[in-house]
């Protein structure tokens, strides 16, 4: 349905000369990104405000955003798949959040540091679907590292000073733990493609 809005979006733009034929399925996947992208945070935003943690959510958004532009990691391959993952990234987090669960300083502290070890290790991953030059891909391990570098310490300092609302340090913790098992899940896939190919051969 929503591959089909973009197609017809795209095919305006053909018919109106701004956009080349041969192009046209670029623009198509980016218009796709750009719907897709509108809606999950559209949702998003509105269960914010219906739980009544529309600076939490906006924080969510921002932290794991800026995050995964960099990182890459596990992609649905169908729309409502994505949809529905982060829908249930942010509400996991929500939910982790207001009912404190793992609320312990140094265990939160220990979470803390294993998700950004482990991002700052794996740095970013290439997609399959939209792969980038070695250059771009260097750029964005340091891009990728900086945040991770940024988001750790700085809720690191929050949770064990115990420094103003400690839901903000809870939601940069979780949501690097996202990040973290979006990269896993990434890893493992291919691992698992690679081993299955090789007993083919």
């Amino acid at each position: 349905m929503l591959q089909t809005v973009c197609h017809h979006i795209s095919n305006r733009l053909v018919f109106a000369q701004i956009i080349k034929k041969e192009d046209q399925p670029i623009y198509d996947y980016g218009i796709y990104l750009i719907l897709m992208t509108i809606i999950t945070t559209s949702t998003i935003v509105v269960l914010g405000f219906l739980l009544g943690k529309i600076g939490l959510t906006i924080v969510f958004l921002l932290i794991l955003a800026s995050m995964r532009h960099y990182t890459g990691g596990y992609h649905a391959n169908r729309y409502w798949q994505c949809y529905l993952l982060s829908c249930m990234s942010y509400c996991a987090v929500m939910y982790l959040v207001s009912n404190k669960i793992l609320q312990d300083t140094m265990l939160l502290a220990v979470i803390g540091v294993i998700a950004m070890m482990y991002n700052l290790v794996t740095g970013s991953l290439n997609s399959d679907k939209n792969p980038k030059t070695q250059e771009e891909m260097v750029l964005r391990k340091k891009r990728a590292r900086f945040f991770f570098i940024l988001y750790g310490f700085v809720s690191l300092v929050g949770i064990l000073f115990n420094l103003g609302k400690v839901d903000i340090w809870l939601v940069i913790v979780w949501s690097q733990v996202i990040v973290m098992i979006s990269l896993l899940i990434t890893q493992i896939q291919r691992r698992y493609f690679k081993w299955k190919l090789e007993r083919q051969c």
